[in-house]
């Protein structure tokens, strides 16, 4: 192949480069194709995530407590248990002596 160049030759040549590019620009663009169709799927299932998550976070405000309303909660019942006690305490030392019962014990 050391001859003159032809026409032909060239024609060959470009007509080669151009087969390969244009393989190449097909796959590109299929690929192309399916990662856009890939990336509109994982779009709507994030945002079918995000309103799930949404709903989930309204339902845990209505339908639980937090820690600090759960704190105090129990904190206003210990108070009350408190108060009972010291009712009771005091009532227990308001009986006399001689009618409280006596326990088997003593």
């Amino acid at each position: 192949m050391n001859g003159p160049v032809t026409w032909e030759t060239l024609s060959w040549l470009v007509g080669a480069i151009s087969l390969v590019v244009g393989v190449c620009f097909g796959i590109w663009w299929k690929l192309d194709a399916k990662i856009r169709a890939v990336e509109k799927e994982a779009a709507d299932e994030t945002d079918a995530v995000r309103k799930e998550l949404a709903d989930t976070k309204i339902h845990m405000a209505e339908h639980y407590i937090s820690k600090a309303g759960h704190r105090e909660t129990t904190d206003q019942i210990l108070r009350a248990i408190e108060g009972l006690g010291g009712r009771i305490d005091s009532l227990f030392q308001s009986i006399p002596a001689a009618r409280r019962p006596r326990n088997s014990q003593d």
